[in-house]
This record gives C-alpha cells, structure tokens and sequence, in this order.
C-alpha cells in the first residue's frame, strides 16, 4: 500500500500509549502505523481520534482504528468517537484501497473492566462505508 501524502510525517514504529501498548513483533515491517497525535498536529485536526491507524503493507485491504487505554474504560462514548473519527479518516484518505470486510475497531486496555463497561462498550459500534462494524475489545500486550 503506498502511503497517502497526508500521513507522510505522521509514521510511527510501535504503538505505545500511557501504560499500553500493542505488541507487533516480527509483523512490524509489515505493517504502516499512523500516531493519530502526529497526524492532528500535522493537520491541525481539532476533534477526538483514536491513537493509531495501521494499515497493512502487503494487503491493501486491511485497516484498524486503533486506540489504548491504560487505565479503566471510561467514557464510552467518548472512546467510540474517537475511534469513528479514525475511521472516517481512512474512508476520506485511503478508502479506496481498505475493504469493509478487513476493516477493525479495536480497544485494548490495561485496567480492570466494570462490568457495565464491558456491556455497553460491546453494545456500541462504528461505520464504515456504510458497514457496522462491532468494537473489538481486549488487553494491552
């Protein structure tokens, strides 16, 4: 996949947040990571977006809206606001090259998950391409 000019400066080599972190491992070069923080400075984008995007080299269908928290789950809302203003990204950016059937929202987290959090994070959802897609939730690491 060959990099959308609005992302060039906005590269990243892991994806690292508070205390969590998503571990790539050997996939690493195999992997395009966009620090969402680099791309608002860059960009001068004033809205809520989740940390990472990655996108596969290789399968230029793959993308993920990425975003880690540390602590607990908190503002759920908030969370599925950043992560459909990630996803909006890559439709305006590279929507042409990721398919809605490799398309993920995922969640990791590093503290202890309510209950209440857990459900209603599952019960929440982001767009793509007219597409539902559910939010993935799962630890740092």
């Amino acid at each position: 996949m060959a990099l959308p000019p609005q992302f060039e400066g906005c590269t990243a080599r892991r994806c690292r947040k508070e205390q969590c972190n998503l571990v790539i491992g050997k996939l690493s070069s195999q992997i395009i990571i966009v620090d969402c923080d680099l791309y608002k400075q860059k960009h001068n984008f004033v809205d809520k977006i989740c940390d990472y995007l990655l996108f596969a080299v290789d399968d230029k269908q793959l993308g993920i809206v990425l975003e880690l928290k540390g602590g607990r789950l908190e503002h759920i809302d908030d969370i599925v606001s950043q992560l459909q203003n990630g996803a909006n990204i890559i439709v305006n950016l590279a929507g042409n090259v990721v398919s809605s059937k490799s398309f993920f929202a995922i969640v990791l987290h590093g503290g202890s998950v309510h209950r209440d959090e857990f459900t209603l994070l599952r019960k929440k959802s982001v767009f793509f391409k007219g597409i539902t897609v559910p939010i993935t939730l799962d630890r740092c690491g």
